[in-house]
């Protein structure tokens, strides 16, 4: 689920890598499992907050290269289904700040508040 250093910021949903997809279906069929994947989910999605915060763009990822936009929008899935996981909402601003960079016609003020503001 992680490299030989515990690095998460290379885990994502994408086709080829669904570990967190995974992660979250075992953890519905298996209740004793739900808290080993809350914690693998919590520490990738924390990692995307970091890079999150520290980027003008507000993007959970550490570099922008083709196929940004995709993982961005798989943020976006995981937030939720960590959501409902755990109930924890403390990811969404993460997920928002994803979803208004895909907004066309938007502007986002990521670094004011985690919401879309639409042009007029």
């Amino acid at each position: 689920m992680f490299d030989r250093d515990g690095d998460y910021s290379n885990i994502n949903l994408s086709w080829s890598r669904c570990c967190h997809y995974v992660n979250y279906e075992l953890a519905k069929l298996d209740a004793s499992y739900a808290p080993i994947a809350a914690v693998r989910m919590y520490k990738h999605l924390n990692t995307a907050q970091g890079y999150s915060e520290s980027n003008v763009w507000g993007t959970g990822l550490n570099e922008l290269r083709w196929g940004s936009g995709a993982m961005m929008s798989q943020l976006i899935v995981e937030v939720s289904m960590f959501k409902s996981l755990t109930g924890d909402n403390s990811f969404m601003p993460l997920a928002q700040k994803q979803s208004c960079l895909h907004i066309p016609d938007t502007t986002c003020y990521s670094k004011i508040k985690p919401t879309c503001q639409y042009k007029k």
